[in-house]
């Protein structure tokens, strides 16, 4: 569904109500869901959507509220969206889903100042805002009185969610798609801030609470802001065009592992949380996984044969695919659950995307929800730890092979460099232990044609890179 070329008219003199909001056909919430980078159901059919849960925060000429969507696709799936509203009667906004009789326009809330010092106004007065059957609670973990006192603005770039800054002291991550249950951001930052030691993390500083006959969710959460933070991606694309693979970037991706790895044993460290206790690895695990990346493995080889691809890319693409067999054989590789070691909580979706390089020269680890196309009780589930340690080595070969694009740097060496530099502060004896090296395929082999099924639908110029990466993994498999 794309965008309609005009937003509808509506008649809103009683403010923002269901029934006025209501006019909100179909079409135009599909029009507007589809061009939000946070909308996850790109490609999927809407059968119906609409407003089904408005909750005030501010009444009068210019309310402002939170507010759900209800989407129902044509799989007979139902997701629900977060879409917080505001009247602005200048028309100077551009997050427009309406315009108003009488003039200004009905939009995203979340560009407009006023609602972001509402909602620290929220925090501080511990808010709660009730709909017809559900409720925002404002629930803050520490004091958070001043948020309604400072400077906001939006962060750009978003993906799943919507970030709001307060001056230098929090960020609040506004959850866009809605769900009950544990949200796994929420759940293992609550558990770093509250059960360990660990501090390669912005601290928990409060949340909003969805809450309803159909079960509880998260609608938000505010974490300290790093003021100076660099994302870590930006940051070592700058260090390989400035230094190559060098110092200061292998010193510095060295105590990136070694947080890693304290990470790891924090999410490890307690047995009397059944959701955080480890769990030894059984056979059976190993063959789900595996069973689960073989099918990728089809899927995507399948994809990549009627995919039209540029001329230097294609013959490449055809090697890969007359190797079919060995990519298949590439995810059995000899392993045996008794050495593999436990499954535990882990960050699960971990590249350089998910760190922050911060103003002091360290490093800091966030957004612990895991892949959001994923179903929720997959992301809470636990996993081998290499898994983390794969996601971050396969963000090396795509920072390795973008540099290379825009500077003299070699792709292969810088991504050797950056590998050993990360592994060895992970572990400096990871690599001689006589398991890793088939786990790390396997978890990188899970990366790497996800990343190929990506590239052939959103980019396939860019598919070169996972079929260099998935080339690599055939030249190093494991005997």
């Amino acid at each position: 569904m794309t965008a309609t070329a005009e937003p509808p008219t509506l008649e809103m003199s009683d403010g923002l109500g269901r029934a006025a909001l209501g006019g909100l056909g179909r079409d135009a919430l599909a029009g507007y869901l589809s061009a939000r980078r946070w909308f996850g159901a790109k490609g999927q059919v809407i059968e119906a959507a609409g407003f089904d849960e408005v909750a005030p925060l501010v009444a009068g000429d210019q309310p402002i509220a939170l507010a759900r969507v209800a989407v129902r696709f044509a799989s007979g799936q139902t997701e629900h969206y977060q879409i917080p509203l505001a009247i602005d009667r200048e028309g100077q906004a551009s997050l427009i889903l309406a315009n108003i009789q009488g003039g200004g326009v009905l939009h995203d809330a979340v560009e407009s100042r006023e609602f972001r010092h509402q909602l620290g106004r929220a925090f501080a007065h511990r808010t709660t805002a009730a709909a017809q059957s559900v409720r925002w609670e404002f629930e803050p973990l520490t004091d958070l009185a001043d948020l309604a006192d400072l400077p906001t603005r939006v962060l750009g770039g978003e993906q799943s969610n919507t970030s709001i800054v307060f001056g230098d002291r929090a960020i609040l991550k506004l959850f866009r798609h809605l769900e009950s249950g544990h949200n796994p951001d929420v759940e293992i930052g609550r558990f770093l801030t509250t059960r360990t030691n660990f501090a390669g993390t912005p601290a928990l500083l409060g949340l909003i609470h969805l809450r309803g006959p159909a079960g509880d969710g998260v609608a938000g959460m505010v974490q300290e802001f790093l003021p100076g933070a660099t994302d870590g991606w930006a940051h070592v694309l700058a260090q390989l065009n400035e230094h190559g693979a060098d110092e200061p970037l292998t010193t510095q991706l060295r105590a990136l592992g070694r947080l890693t790895r304290e990470l790891h044993e924090a999410l490890a460290s307690v047995d009397d949380d059944p959701d955080f206790a480890p769990e030894p690895t059984t056979q059976a695990d190993l063959e789900r996984w595996r069973d689960d990346i073989d099918a990728q493995i089809t899927t995507t080889l399948a994809q990549l044969s009627i995919t039209k691809l540029p001329a230097n890319i294609a013959d490449s693409a055809n090697h890969l695919l007359a190797r079919a067999d060995e990519l298949h054989a590439l995810v059995r590789g000899p392993l045996g659950a008794d050495v593999v070691g436990p499954r535990i909580r882990h960050h699960g979706d971990y590249h350089l995307g998910q760190v922050l390089h911060t103003a002091d020269g360290g490093w800091r680890i966030i957004d612990f929800e895991g892949e959001p196309a994923r179903p929720l009780a997959e992301r809470r589930a636990k996993h081998h730890p290499l898994r983390d340690v794969a996601g971050m080595l396969r963000s090396f070969a795509y920072a390795a092979a973008v540099a290379s694009t825009t500077s003299p740097t070699d792709p292969a060496t810088a991504e050797r460099a950056m590998r050993e530099s990360f592994l060895t502060g992970y572990d400096p004896g990871l690599a001689s232990r006589p398991q890793t090296p088939a786990l790390l395929a396997l978890f990188e082999a899970e990366k790497v044609f996800y990343e190929l099924r990506y590239e052939l639908g959103s980019r396939p110029d860019w598919t070169w890179i996972p079929l260099a990466g998935i080339a690599h993994l055939l030249s190093a498999r494991p005997t």
